[in-house]
């Protein structure tokens, strides 16, 4: 992974000290080494670089109908439907909109930006689900330098620009990371707006010259699901002693999400406290992003 930034960027300068921190092989680049590596992508306006080689990928989409298909094989109930928002001073069970109820000693909603219409009372604006757009373009045939084996993953600080090499013959990857409008996950429309994908067309011409009025094959809209500070929310519901709240993943929620989890299956299963920086009480309703 290829993190691109300006002179000085406090950002960059963390990232660094956090991997070098941990142990985690970092390698430092100057403008000429990133255009001597990678001759097709054009980052010389960017003085400052650094690259993790161990940095990879994550296939979320494949990965949770993996961990899906192994729990149902292990014996885990799956049940699809939607929860109604639950009432009452206890929680013994959910009911789902179809009259299902489930019975249950603990509970942990893990409902991304569908948390905040769930608890509309609790949760209400400390989560801000936003529309983010991904977009994927076509590579020139027979030209194999946007795979992975000639081309990183990458962020663009300045640009606000991420993106992946053309992974499983699906265009290369071009997203963009600053937070979008607001966004309903169950009614808002899902077509890419124009002015993201001129966004995204914009920054590929200049960084990838050779990508040039390159076809847009495919394109999505995601949603992130926003804490005030940027950080997880990890906390037991303040009316129920019985059930967890999980989510505020920031737009970095699944690649955290084996930590996550065993911090979430800690508290439930001995009921301790969660981290301060996690609870609930600690997430206004102004954005005030402190965690990237």
């Amino acid at each position: 992974m290829l993190l691109l930034a300006t002179e000085g960027d406090p950002y960059f300068t963390a990232t660094r000290g956090t991997l070098e921190h941990g142990g985690y092989p970092v390698e430092m680049l100057a403008a000429n080494d990133v255009r001597q590596r990678w001759p097709h992508f054009d980052a010389s306006d960017l003085p400052d670089a650094l690259i993790e080689p161990q940095c990879g990928v994550l296939m979320a989409r494949r990965a949770v109908r993996t961990l899906t298909a192994d729990l149902v094989q292990s014996g885990v109930t799956l049940i699809r439907g939607r929860v109604v928002s639950p009432t009452g001073e206890r929680l013994d069970s959910l009911r789902l909109l179809d009259g299902t109820a489930i019975d249950g000693d603990a509970f942990v909603f893990a409902c991304g930006p569908w948390l905040p219409s769930l608890f509309p009372s609790v949760i209400g604006d400390r989560i801000r689900p936003t529309r983010q757009t991904v977009l994927y373009f076509g590579t020139p045939a027979g030209d194999d330098r946007f795979g992975p084996a000639h081309t990183p993953a990458w962020i663009d600080r300045p640009a606000g620009i991420y993106g992946v090499p053309e992974l499983e013959h699906g265009g290369l990857k071009v997203g963009i990371d600053e937070h979008g409008p607001a966004f309903d996950p169950d009614r808002d429309d899902r077509t890419p707006d124009a002015t993201s994908i001129a966004r995204a067309r914009e920054w590929l011409d200049r960084r990838f010259p050779a990508m040039r009025g390159a076809p847009l094959v495919s394109a999505r809209v995601c949603q992130y699901e926003n804490t005030s500070t940027g950080d997880f929310l990890i906390d037991r519901h303040p009316h129920y002693d019985n059930a967890w709240i999980v989510g505020g993943g920031s737009g970095h929620g699944f690649k955290h999400g084996p930590a996550v989890g065993e911090h979430a299956a800690r508290l439930v299963t001995t009921g301790a406290d969660t981290h301060p920086r996690f609870a609930l009480a600690g997430k206004g309703v102004a954005a005030q992003r402190s965690v990237f």
